[in-house]
Protein backbone atom coordinates (compact mmCIF):
# COMPACT_ATOMS: atom_id res chain seq x y z
CA UNK A 1 0.00 0.00 0.00
CA UNK A 2 2.61 2.50 0.76
CA UNK A 3 4.45 1.99 -2.74
CA UNK A 4 0.56 2.87 -4.33
CA UNK A 5 0.12 5.98 -2.64
CA UNK A 6 3.80 7.58 -2.32
CA UNK A 7 3.56 7.02 -6.31
CA UNK A 8 0.04 8.51 -6.33
CA UNK A 9 1.48 11.57 -4.22
CA UNK A 10 4.27 12.16 -6.59
CA UNK A 11 2.23 12.13 -9.59
CA UNK A 12 -0.69 14.32 -8.34
CA UNK A 13 0.76 16.20 -6.06
CA UNK A 14 4.34 17.33 -6.72
CA UNK A 15 3.33 20.05 -8.96
CA UNK A 16 4.58 23.52 -8.77
CA UNK A 17 1.04 25.23 -8.45
CA UNK A 18 0.73 23.11 -5.02
CA UNK A 19 3.61 25.10 -3.35
CA UNK A 20 2.32 28.42 -4.65
CA UNK A 21 5.17 30.42 -4.43
CA UNK A 22 8.23 30.19 -1.75
CA UNK A 23 8.45 29.35 1.47
CA UNK A 24 8.42 32.35 3.54
CA UNK A 25 5.76 33.98 1.84
CA UNK A 26 3.12 30.58 2.72
CA UNK A 27 4.46 30.77 6.11
CA UNK A 28 3.75 34.47 6.89
CA UNK A 29 0.19 33.37 5.63
CA UNK A 30 0.20 30.28 7.43
CA UNK A 31 1.07 32.24 10.72
CA UNK A 32 -1.83 34.20 9.85
CA UNK A 33 -4.57 30.95 10.16
CA UNK A 34 -4.51 30.42 6.19
CA UNK A 35 -5.27 27.11 6.11
CA UNK A 36 -4.55 26.45 1.94
CA UNK A 37 -1.26 28.05 3.45
CA UNK A 38 -0.69 26.00 6.36
CA UNK A 39 -1.21 23.02 4.02
CA UNK A 40 1.32 24.04 1.59
CA UNK A 41 4.18 24.35 4.49
CA UNK A 42 3.28 21.08 5.62
CA UNK A 43 3.97 19.62 1.96
CA UNK A 44 7.08 21.58 1.75
CA UNK A 45 8.02 20.18 5.23
CA UNK A 46 7.37 16.52 4.52
CA UNK A 47 8.98 16.73 1.15
CA UNK A 48 11.91 18.80 1.83
CA UNK A 49 10.77 21.55 -0.54
CA UNK A 50 12.67 24.55 0.03
CA UNK A 51 13.69 23.53 4.08
CA UNK A 52 15.20 20.38 5.51
CA UNK A 53 12.97 17.65 5.56
CA UNK A 54 11.21 17.49 8.89
CA UNK A 55 8.39 14.85 9.60
CA UNK A 56 7.30 16.19 12.79
CA UNK A 57 7.09 20.00 11.18
CA UNK A 58 5.14 18.62 8.45
CA UNK A 59 2.42 16.97 10.77
CA UNK A 60 2.33 19.77 13.20
CA UNK A 61 1.54 22.13 9.90
CA UNK A 62 -1.05 19.96 8.24
CA UNK A 63 -2.38 19.55 11.51
CA UNK A 64 -3.47 23.03 11.85
CA UNK A 65 -5.01 23.15 8.67
CA UNK A 66 -7.07 19.57 9.01
CA UNK A 67 -8.21 21.50 12.08
CA UNK A 68 -9.62 24.25 9.82
CA UNK A 69 -11.60 21.61 7.55
CA UNK A 70 -8.76 20.91 4.82
CA UNK A 71 -9.05 18.27 2.98
CA UNK A 72 -5.66 17.75 1.19
CA UNK A 73 -3.89 18.26 4.97
CA UNK A 74 -6.76 15.53 6.71
CA UNK A 75 -5.39 12.97 3.90
CA UNK A 76 -1.63 13.36 4.20
CA UNK A 77 -2.44 13.06 8.45
CA UNK A 78 -3.96 9.73 7.58
CA UNK A 79 -0.98 8.76 5.45
CA UNK A 80 1.32 9.75 8.18
CA UNK A 81 -0.40 8.01 10.64
CA UNK A 82 -0.31 4.88 8.19
CA UNK A 83 3.42 5.03 7.68
CA UNK A 84 4.21 6.01 11.45
CA UNK A 85 5.69 9.61 9.88
CA UNK A 86 6.54 12.09 12.60
CA UNK A 87 4.38 10.04 14.55
CA UNK A 88 4.11 6.93 15.64
CA UNK A 89 1.88 4.50 13.44
CA UNK A 90 -1.57 4.23 14.51
CA UNK A 91 -3.78 2.55 11.67
CA UNK A 92 -7.24 3.94 13.78
CA UNK A 93 -6.12 7.69 13.38
CA UNK A 94 -4.93 7.28 9.96
CA UNK A 95 -8.94 5.59 9.41
CA UNK A 96 -10.40 8.74 10.80
CA UNK A 97 -8.70 11.22 9.09
CA UNK A 98 -9.07 10.00 5.73
CA UNK A 99 -12.56 9.64 6.50
CA UNK A 100 -12.71 13.39 7.17
CA UNK A 101 -10.90 13.78 4.02
CA UNK A 102 -13.18 11.71 1.59
CA UNK A 103 -16.15 12.82 3.07
CA UNK A 104 -15.03 16.39 1.44
CA UNK A 105 -14.31 14.01 -1.84
CA UNK A 106 -10.92 13.95 -1.84
CA UNK A 107 -10.30 11.45 -4.12
CA UNK A 108 -6.62 9.76 -2.80
CA UNK A 109 -8.67 9.88 0.62
CA UNK A 110 -11.43 7.34 -0.47
CA UNK A 111 -8.57 5.04 -2.63
CA UNK A 112 -6.93 5.45 0.67
CA UNK A 113 -9.22 3.90 2.93
CA UNK A 114 -10.02 1.21 0.18
CA UNK A 115 -6.57 -0.06 0.76
CA UNK A 116 -6.72 0.18 4.17
CA UNK A 117 -10.11 -1.73 4.40
CA UNK A 118 -8.35 -4.50 2.12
Amino acid sequence: MKKILILILVVFFCSGSVFGGEFEDNLKKAKQGNSFSQFRIGFMYYLGKGVTQNYKQAFSWFKKSAEQGESSSQFFIGFMYINGQGITQDYKQADNWFKKSAEQGKFLAQLSLGLLYE
